[in-house]
């Protein structure tokens, strides 16, 4: 008998092989009126069922092992799967039940419809026709027109070889110094004398000395200044800022005693600088004296 032969024979009658029990065991797992546990007992049959033969021995006790279910539920799902799934072949001993696998017959679907004719499909995209590209007109630069070109400045960019900026920044209004000179539309009119602008300008040499000139000032902080100095008089302001300038100070002071300009203040009484001082004098001054 030839290799030909063994590959056309039928096969053996009893036999089972892996299609048709992969088709008994979809066919059970898609019964609705068998439930989840009694297929896993007839699921354990089919799959201990010889191929050669489609025959299989269990028991009640077997199957409870190997599937954890309980008597009553495998005796259930034999019944139900008896004459459908599986068929008695005979008895054996201590309870053992020989099994055969029953064959689900194949479905054939002579009767579905025919699948629908394919239609052509419509195209209702519209493709328009780029135009012709046209040929390039002749060069007719030269290579030192090329060369100027390309080491011509940028105008854009900060490199070095970028065009200065076209935008004007707006020019910075200067500070005012507030000299005699600069204060004049802001002076009242009873300081506008000679010995008054004179005394300003040692006032004003001496603030750019000390590193606070009076440019840091506004139009509003000099004309309250002047306002003040105003209500002095002419010749108090003049000492007041004969005496700033002695001192040094920022502002404009008057001298605090009548000697005259650049008086200094009085040196403040010597205090105890220990405990025992302290405490002797107080006592000295609250204690009466004893007489001997």
């Amino acid at each position: 008998m030839t290799a030909e032969a063994n590959a056309a024979a039928p096969p053996a009658a009893g036999s089972l092989s892996p299609t048709d029990a992969l088709r008994t065991l979809r066919a059970l797992h898609s019964d609705p009126k068998i439930e989840s546990a009694q297929r896993s007992a007839i699921t354990w049959i089919i799959l201990c069922a010889d191929n050669k033969t489609g025959l299989a021995w269990a028991s009640y006790e077997n199957i409870r092992k190997n599937t954890g279910l309980a008597p009553a539920t495998i005796r259930e799902a034999l019944r139900r799967a008896e004459g459908k799934y599986l068929n008695r072949a005979g008895l054996g001993r201590k309870g053992a039940i020989q099994w055969r696998v029953a064959l689900q017959p194949l479905k054939c679907r002579r009767d579905a419809e025919p699948p629908p004719a394919l239609q052509p499909l419509k195209c209702t995209t519209t493709i328009e026709v780029q135009p012709a590209l046209q040929p390039l007109a002749p060069c007719t630069s030269t290579i030192e027109d090329i060369l100027t070109l390309s080491s011509s400045p940028k105008k854009k960019g900060r490199g070095k070889g970028a065009a200065p900026s076209s935008r004007r920044r707006k020019p910075k209004t200067p500070a005012k110094d507030y000299t005699s000179a600069d204060i004049l539309p802001l002076l009242p009119a009873s300081l506008n004398t000679p010995p008054f602008l004179k005394a300003w300008d040692q006032w004003h040499e001496s603030r750019a000395k000390t590193k606070k000139p009076l440019s840091k000032m506004t139009d509003a902080g000099v004309a309250l200044l002047l306002k003040k100095l105003d209500g002095w008089g002419p010749d108090v302001a003049v000492k007041g800022i004969e005496n700033s300038v002695m001192h040094g100070w920022q502002g404009i002071f008057l001298p605090k005693d009548g000697a005259g300009a650049g008086a200094a203040d009085p040196p403040p009484a010597e205090k105890p600088h220990n405990t025992a001082e302290i405490v002797g004098k107080a006592r000295w001054e609250t204690e009466p004296e004893t007489k001997p």
